[in-house]
């Protein structure tokens, strides 16, 4: 049995691992109520910006549409996977990787050539360790910097056009947690490139009078498609962020309570223990006694 030392030095640090996992749970508390508001009011504007995009480019001809909103043949795929810089936040990271991989292996079996471009130090770190069927890796080595998703997202949509527009890739696809509330996350794919066919095509109404493009068509919908695409990729990055400070507070939860629990265990192990030695301290005291007489 460890000695009662042992057992008071494991109950101390446990109790301070515990004030620890209270706190970092306090903070991402705080910061998700921010991030939480954010994906919620930014999910209008895009679902808005989607709809209005979708609505010009109904009826068009490919020759009408721009560059980025053109459907090509090729398997020359681009899979842009969010995730963490910091670990600490439960299965955030795994689920989105483990699906990734299923989801990589899918498209390689219809023909397509994958190339993954991660954002997140940990999504980097796992895919050196694991693979993910031999697909290459584009890293984006620039975290993701607090308070400006919009301008991240800015450079993000810039690299994908420009591999887009090359010919590098010939449809883009972005993977991250879809935040639906907090205790509430679910990964998801959604196509940013082409522009506007990722969530379905509307179809303009009969009854719905036909759109004017001022100054040009072409030009109309050059800017949507690159509104779309950004908008898109802002909304990804902050739906992934409150994602993750919802993990990051269960995860911190589950470790407080579970740190309360070993505390009790470790008490009981420690009041047994002095328990014996008070015991067997008595025994000593008593045999001592019988043979003094």
């Amino acid at each position: 049995m460890p000695s009662l030392k042992h057992i008071r030095k494991r109950i101390s640090s446990v109790r301070n691992t515990q004030k620890v996992t209270k706190a970092m749970k306090l903070v991402a508390a705080a910061k998700l109520r921010r991030s939480q508001h954010a994906a919620h009011a930014g999910r209008i504007y895009t679902d808005a910006l989607l709809e209005i995009t979708r609505r010009a480019r109904a009826g068009q001809t490919c020759d009408d549409l721009p560059l980025l909103m053109q459907r090509r043949n090729g398997g020359k795929t681009d899979l842009l996977l969010l995730t963490s810089d910091r670990g600490l936040c439960g299965a955030f990271n795994e689920n989105l990787l483990r699906q990734a991989r299923f989801w990589v292996v899918d498209e390689r079996t219809r023909g397509a050539d994958i190339t993954a471009v991660v954002v997140g130090r940990k999504g980097r770190d796992a895919i050196r360790r694991k693979g993910m069927s031999s697909a290459p890796i584009l890293d984006i080595t620039e975290p993701l910097p607090e308070g400006k998703v919009h301008a991240f997202a800015e450079q993000l949509r810039t690299f994908v056009e420009q591999r887009f527009r090359e010919g590098k890739s010939e449809r883009t696809v972005i993977a991250y947690n879809r935040f639906f509330s907090a205790g509430t996350q679910h990964v998801v794919f959604e196509e940013l490139l082409p522009v506007g066919e990722g969530r379905g095509t509307a179809r303009r109404a009969h009854t719905e009078c036909e759109p004017i493009f001022e100054p040009t068509t072409s030009d109309v919908l050059e800017q949507l498609a690159a509104k779309a695409l950004s908008g898109l990729i802002a909304q990804a990055l902050l739906d992934s962020r409150a994602s993750e400070f919802a993990a990051r507070m269960r995860a911190m939860d589950n470790a407080t309570r579970n740190a309360s629990d070993m505390i009790g265990a470790l008490t009981l192990q420690f009041n047994r223990a002095r328990q014996a030695a008070i015991t067997t301290d008595l025994m000593d005291i008593i045999g001592g006694a019988e043979a003094l007489k």
